[in-house]
């Protein structure tokens, strides 16, 4: 049942690549907005950093979190975001902090709106099951 709705969701997007760049403009709109709010935890501390330091921390940390095991790349994302900062020059203490002021807003923030996302769509989904079912 998985593997049949994986499939009908790659064929509906093979037919609409509109729907994909969509996806890419998203996804693009997410990541400039979190760099930002990092930069701006940043600024609330008082530290104007280099952007393009972030922005390779960002790259790096989100990598490294992908790959690891916790959900959300818990650890992984801080240390890999506190090393990379602290090696472009930020003060350890200040990396770390940064790092996780932004971690435990964005999850704030996040997850909320996540959950009722999430129930929407599940709501969505057993509605149109239930209609398929008639």
């Amino acid at each position: 049942d998985v593997l049949e709705d994986l499939h009908k969701d790659y064929i509906k997007v093979r037919k609409n690549m509109s729907l994909v760049k969509k996806l890419f403009v998203w996804a693009l709109l997410v990541n400039i907005t979190e760099i930002m709010s990092i930069y701006l935890v940043y600024i609330a501390f008082g530290e104007w950093i280099n952007p393009g330091a972030l922005i390779l921390a960002y790259a790096v940390a989100n990598f490294a979190g992908l790959v690891a095991i916790l959900p959300g790349g818990v650890g992984i994302y801080e240390g890999m975001m506190t090393a990379v900062m602290t090696g472009a020059g930020v003060g350890k203490a200040l990396a770390l902090s940064a790092t996780i002021v932004f971690r435990v807003l964005s999850m704030l923030l996040g997850l909320p709106i996540g959950y009722y996302l999430y129930s929407r769509a599940l709501s969505k989904g057993s509605e149109r099951k239930r209609t398929k079912k008639d």
